[in-house]
């Protein structure tokens, strides 16, 4: 037994074809496919009874927002690699800094609990150190001296050059 004239109208104009039946003439050909097919119709239904639909427009704008966020968020990510990058780099000038003036480079002198200085790094607290004095110093330097400009008005009070933290300029 086949599909009747109704039944494959309704199959090809994608109409209401009564699965069940549709089942029946399948199962009657080949068992294992109308079993398959009673199984999936009983899925189906205690899907309906349960409320759940599978609604076509509301999954692809859930997919199209899906997209939407991981592609800010692969934004975000990159962004926050630059800011990362750029932070190692700023940490590094700040070091040589530190050192070119003979400061503390985690706190400049300005913490008492820092584990380095105590809040005795200020600048010339050590002696500068060479390289670092000689790329950021001595350039500003010997501009203040060649335009006239080489005493401050108000010198800053000298500190003690006992810490470990620069090392001597050699």
């Amino acid at each position: 037994m086949g599909l009747n004239a109704q039944q494959m109208q309704a199959l090809i104009s994608g109409g209401g074809l009564d699965m069940s039946a549709l089942a029946g003439v399948l199962g009657q050909n080949d068992p294992n496919m109308g079993a398959m097919l009673g199984a999936l119709m009983q899925q189906k239904t205690a899907a309906s009874e349960a409320g759940v639909t599978i609604d076509r427009d509301a999954y692809e704008q859930e997919q199209a927002e899906h997209v939407a966020l991981q592609a800010q968020h692969d934004k975000l990510r990159r962004v926050a690699e630059r800011m990362h990058e750029e932070l190692l780099s700023l940490r590094q000038r700040n070091r040589q800094l530190a050192w070119a003036v003979g400061a503390c480079p985690n706190c400049w002198g300005e913490s008492p609990d820092c584990e380095l200085c105590g809040g005795e790094g200020a600048p010339g607290s050590t002696p500068p150190r060479r390289e670092p004095f000689q790329r950021y110093v001595w350039p500003a330097a010997r501009h203040r001296v060649a335009t006239g400009l080489a005493q401050p008005r108000n010198p800053p009070p000298h500190r003690a050059a006992a810490s470990p933290i620069g090392g001597p300029l050699d």
